[in-house]
Protein backbone atom coordinates (compact mmCIF):
# COMPACT_ATOMS: atom_id res chain seq x y z
CA UNK A 1 0.00 0.00 0.00
CA UNK A 2 1.01 3.40 -1.20
CA UNK A 3 0.70 7.18 -1.58
CA UNK A 4 -0.02 6.43 -5.03
CA UNK A 5 -2.85 6.35 -6.88
CA UNK A 6 -2.11 2.88 -8.69
CA UNK A 7 -1.44 1.61 -4.73
CA UNK A 8 -4.90 2.77 -3.91
CA UNK A 9 -3.80 5.81 -1.89
CA UNK A 10 -3.17 3.63 1.57
CA UNK A 11 -6.40 2.17 1.40
CA UNK A 12 -5.71 -0.65 3.91
CA UNK A 13 -8.85 -2.44 2.38
CA UNK A 14 -7.80 -2.36 -0.88
CA UNK A 15 -3.84 -3.21 -0.89
CA UNK A 16 -1.80 -4.51 -4.12
CA UNK A 17 -1.20 -7.88 -3.57
CA UNK A 18 2.34 -9.31 -4.06
CA UNK A 19 2.59 -12.71 -6.01
CA UNK A 20 5.55 -14.71 -6.92
CA UNK A 21 7.17 -14.82 -10.00
CA UNK A 22 9.85 -17.08 -10.95
CA UNK A 23 11.10 -17.12 -7.33
CA UNK A 24 10.57 -13.04 -6.79
CA UNK A 25 8.03 -11.66 -4.98
CA UNK A 26 6.24 -9.04 -7.49
CA UNK A 27 3.49 -6.55 -8.06
CA UNK A 28 3.46 -4.62 -11.38
CA UNK A 29 2.47 -1.20 -11.30
CA UNK A 30 1.73 1.87 -13.77
CA UNK A 31 3.23 5.11 -12.27
CA UNK A 32 3.56 6.45 -15.43
CA UNK A 33 1.72 9.44 -14.04
CA UNK A 34 2.66 9.27 -10.41
CA UNK A 35 4.53 11.95 -8.69
CA UNK A 36 7.91 11.40 -6.89
CA UNK A 37 8.76 10.90 -4.28
CA UNK A 38 6.92 7.69 -3.56
CA UNK A 39 6.26 6.24 -0.73
CA UNK A 40 4.79 2.53 0.52
CA UNK A 41 4.74 0.22 3.32
CA UNK A 42 4.63 -3.79 3.13
CA UNK A 43 3.17 -6.43 5.19
CA UNK A 44 1.31 -10.04 5.85
CA UNK A 45 -2.20 -9.17 4.72
CA UNK A 46 -5.03 -11.39 5.59
CA UNK A 47 -6.82 -12.11 2.40
CA UNK A 48 -9.99 -13.91 4.04
CA UNK A 49 -10.14 -11.44 7.03
CA UNK A 50 -9.13 -8.15 5.30
CA UNK A 51 -6.81 -7.01 7.27
CA UNK A 52 -2.91 -6.16 8.09
CA UNK A 53 -0.94 -8.50 10.61
CA UNK A 54 2.49 -7.15 10.05
CA UNK A 55 3.34 -3.96 8.63
CA UNK A 56 6.65 -3.00 8.06
CA UNK A 57 7.81 0.84 8.30
CA UNK A 58 7.48 3.18 5.15
CA UNK A 59 9.76 3.64 2.77
CA UNK A 60 10.50 6.55 0.25
CA UNK A 61 11.64 6.04 -2.75
CA UNK A 62 12.63 9.14 -5.22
Amino acid sequence: MGNATAMNSWAEEAPVLLKITEGWWTAKLNLTSTDFPLSYKYGIYNTKEKFFWDLKMETTVF
